[in-house]
Formats: C-alpha cells, structure tokens, sequence
C-alpha cells in the first residue's frame, strides 16, 4: 500500500506557451524539508503526450509520476484538442510533425516554465513520452543545447540515427522499445543505439 503522503498532489491548468495550456502537478503535502530545515527542490519531467493528445490518461501519468515525487507538466502540443479515433489522431500528429519549429517551441517553453518554478530543481529536468510523443521528446532533446535535460526517455518514438545529431545529447536516454514492433524495427533501434 501507498504511503498516505504520496496520494497527494496538487495540479492546475497553466499557460506555458502561447495559449497551450499544460497539465502540472506536483507533490502537494510531502515534507519536502532536507536535514538543514530548508526547502528541497523537487526534479521535473515534462510529460508528451501521445497521438490522442492531452487526455485524462495523460494526466493520470502526470499524477503517478507527482506521487512519486517529481513537479511534471504534461505538455499539449494540439492546442487544446483531444482525439477521440485514429483519423483525427493522424491528423492532429501529422500537424505537428509538419511544423516542427511550433512543436519544439512548446516543449522548449515547457522546459523553461518548469525552471522557472521556485519549487523545482532547474539541473533535474527530464522529457518522458510515449509513441507519438516519444518522438517528440526526441526532438525536445535534440534540440536542447542550450537548455540541456537532465535525462530524455523515450517510448516506441520515432528514432533518428544520424550519430553527429545525436552527439548533441551529453545526458542519459533511456530507450523502451518492443521486439515485435512492426513500425520501429529493431534494426532501427540498433542504429539508435
């Protein structure tokens, strides 16, 4: 059974860029106090959705993930939609894969509204996704130079295997990925690796 102080959280809707409005939660009654009698700083994740978008399972994760202790900001790259079948899925992905820049932006801006919290640790932000959204926490990482994570994980997201790009990553990944996944091959995580 769950400790009682882990059940609780506290969570909002928050602009973090340009009119998205993420899911964060947090750690709301765990004694956050180190042996000094000081605040500790809690690490951070921000949280990508997979193609459904920002749905109720999303932040259920986000929830997990703030009981155990960390600030997450589950991230909307669909400015605010919601897929209900997979055609619209496809459609609301294939938006974001074709305007990259946008999709970036917004998780860069993600990372930067979680540093900017006094409650988090700004050098303990990690990325978290799923499928779509593992893709995308790729990118997030790629494209992090100047605001580096502290680790990057990736589930069954689009890979990339050109080692110079990846060479911009000086922070642990942690790939999840299916032997028997037709879409990404194993062959294609073994150039990943």
């Amino acid at each position: 059974m769950m400790p009682a102080l882990r059940a609780h959280y506290k969570n909002q809707s928050i602009n973090y860029f340009d009119g998205s409005l993420g899911y964060l939660v947090y750690p709301g009654s765990a004694d956050n106090t180190g042996t000094s009698g000081q605040q500790q700083k809690l690490p951070a994740v921000v949280m990508v959705h997979e193609w459904w978008g920002l749905n109720d399972n999303i932040k259920d994760m986000a929830n997990e993930l703030a009981s155990e202790g960390y600030a997450v900001l589950a991230a909307d790259l669909y400015n605010g939609e919601v897929a209900t079948d997979s055609n619209h899925a496809m459609e609301l992905s294939s938006s974001v894969r074709e305007n990259p820049e946008q999709g970036i932006s917004n998780l860069q801006s993600a990372v930067q509204y979680l540093a900017s919290l006094p409650n988090v640790n700004s050098s303990r932000i990690a990325s978290l996704g799923w499928c779509f959204g593992g893709g995308q926490t790729l990118q997030l990482a790629l494209n992090s130079e100047q605001n580096p994570l502290a680790a990057t994980a990736i589930y069954y997201g689009n890979l990339v295997d050109d080692a110079n790009e990846l060479s911009k990553i000086q922070w642990p990944v942690l790939g999840i990925f299916g032997d028997q996944d037709q879409s990404i091959p194993v062959e294609s995580v073994n150039a990943f690796d």
